[in-house]
């Protein structure tokens, strides 16, 4: 199935129920600033005094242990609207359950380890490149204007610095596709484990690269494809529709994979 008929089954999905969808993700919202809000208050940082690494360190830490149950109990929604079903505000507290709570938390630190890995492998050279043009620039021309002068003065060629900004662009566009497929792979395996909450962990994971893995250009190309609708947000449409159409979306590609690698072992 086209992602264009997967996004029309979305929508037929959704049809009744946009409101509600809405409402969950304005609830969402409003309920983890509640929390971070109160958790602020209780180590009593402010605006003024964060405490630095200690307001990192607690904020981070409650996105990993909490905020990210919330994010994970929207895919749930999404999935449950993909299957037929009506959305329901107490299913953003779906994760905090026990059979779902410890496996989704795991596959949520993996890939936060797995992003913060890949950050490094990608940007660490970018910022490399970007220290040394700036200490060439300082030690040719002990101003801003280094960079102009090398240019000028034949040591650094202009295609050379084209070749540069070629590549980090290049490599800014490979972290995104990265990116795009780890959160594939990763909302791919929660909804296994939703739907099979016996599934091992390691299991739900190999399950779903097996899903996506034929699919990743098909994959990365739909959420693109939502790329326009993040730009009217901005004029047009709230986001508040938009966030439960792209899940759904999403959800409606992992029913379609799962489907189509069934028909293919019957």
């Amino acid at each position: 199935m086209e992602n264009y008929e997967l996004r029309a089954k979305a929508r037929e999905a959704l049809a009744g129920q946009w409101g509600i969808n809405a409402i969950i993700t304005l609830f969402v919202y409003i309920i983890t600033t509640v929390i971070q809000g109160a958790v602020t208050r209780l180590f009593g940082f402010n605006a003024t005094n964060s405490d630095g690494l200690l307001y990192l360190l607690v904020t981070y830490a409650l996105s990993l242990f909490i905020l990210f149950a919330f994010s994970y109990g929207q895919n749930y929604i999404a999935l449950e609207v993909a299957n037929g079903q009506k959305a329901e505000i107490g299913d953003v507290f779906s994760i905090f359950n026990k059979k779902y709570y410890v496996p989704m938390m795991i596959f949520n630190l993996i890939s936060e380890v797995l992003n913060f890995l890949i950050s490094l492998i990608i940007f660490v050279p970018i910022m490399l490149i970007f220290g040394f043009t700036a200490y060439m620039s300082f030690a040719f021309g002990g101003s801003t204007n280094g960079l102009t002068r090398l240019l000028n003065d034949g040591e650094i060629s202009t295609s050379t610095a084209i070749i540069f900004v070629v590549l980090i662009l290049a490599v800014l566009v490979l972290f995104f596709i990265v990116s795009y497929i780890i959160a594939g792979v990763f909302k791919f395996a929660a909804w296994a484990k939703l739907e099979n909450p016996e599934m091992p962990t390691l299991k739900a994971l190999s399950y779903a690269w097996y899903l996506i893995k034929d699919r990743l250009g098909k994959y990365i190309l739909m959420n693109l494809s939502f790329i326009g609708w993040w730009i009217f947000c901005i004029f047009i449409i709230p986001v508040l529709w938009v966030v439960p159409y792209i899940n759904t979306s999403l959800a409606e590609f992992y029913l379609n994979a799962k489907n189509e690698r069934d028909f293919m072992n019957v």
